[in-house]
């Protein structure tokens, strides 16, 4: 045994000093397979590699690094429809609307059909204020893919945003029935038939909300303000808390002055009692 291991030193020490070369990483080559003794091929498309870590980048929201190796996956390959998709997504984040819209625009002209690059670039026709041009995409995306439900929410947004609540309840309502579990379609359908004066529609929206994200803040406040327009103040008051244990640190100012208004019209009521009964 101990010359065995005498003999595995000095084979180790050998290869050391006098150095073995370790086989290069195969880039596009071929390796045996010891089972088959086959060869297995491996093609590296650098555009491919560049494209999947500069997703990997914009998932972490480092929209800078994303969008260097976006543009050196389009390098390597000049017709990659989705690499300037998304290098658009990434340049709308950073608020680069131009850039976006033309990275949009050549991922267009490169795939017709490519409807996440017209919902895309609606998204940032929308964040620049035109209204007009980002209904025209995200009617051609449902056009091309009538499954789109985010296509649908974003265009009844922007006709919310318009005032056109009709328009904008139609949208939410077909997002809801291909995602039955979209929440913010609930949420903005509520907003919709708040605005409309329809609080009962807007109740049982906030409610399904609320049912599927329970800790949502924004939901409580905005079923709150329903309530307190039918005169239900008890089911008022109780959302409103709710969302202030939610998030305090937005709500805990309007709570503190609400119960100041409250405060002051107590006063106010209990000084004109006293009035009245010296008067008598």
């Amino acid at each position: 045994m101990r010359y065995l291991r005498l003999l595995l030193f000095i084979v180790t020490y050998a290869m050391f000093v006098y150095g073995v070369e370790r086989p290069a990483p195969p880039d596009s080559a071929s390796i045996e397979s010891k089972s088959s003794g086959t060869a297995i091929h491996f093609d590296f498309d650098s555009s491919v590699v560049y494209y999947i870590r500069g997703n990997a980048h914009s998932d972490k929201g480092n929209y800078g690094s994303a969008i260097a190796d976006y543009t050196k996956a389009i390098r390597f390959n000049p017709k990659y429809a989705m690499a300037y998709s998304d290098r658009g997504y990434a340049y709308s984040k950073k608020g680069d609307y131009g850039l976006a819209v033309a990275d949009y625009t050549e991922a267009i002209k490169l795939d017709s059909t490519n409807a996440v690059a017209y919902k895309g670039r609606g998204d940032t026709y929308s964040d620049k204020g035109d209204n007009e041009s980002a209904i025209a995409d995200y009617t051609e995306a449902i056009r091309i893919d009538t499954n789109f439900a985010d296509a649908y929410y974003n265009r009844g947004c922007t006709y919310s945003d318009n005032g056109d609540n009709n328009l904008a309840i139609a949208d939410y309502t077909k997002a809801i029935r291909i995602d039955t579990n979209f929440v913010d379609a609930y949420y903005n359908r509520g907003n919709a038939y708040t605005d409309k004066g329809d609080y009962d529609s807007a109740i049982a929206d906030y409610s399904e909300a609320i049912r599927l994200d329970p800790n949502h803040a924004d939901e409580y406040v905005s079923r709150s303000y329903a309530y307190r327009k039918k005169g239900c103040y008890g089911l008022a008051v109780a959302d409103y808390a709710k969302a202030v244990r939610l998030d305090p640190i937005r709500f805990w100012p309007l709570c503190v002055l609400g119960l100041a208004v409250i405060l002051v019209i107590y006063l106010i009521v209990k000084f004109v009692k006293r009035l009245s009964k010296k008067r008598r």
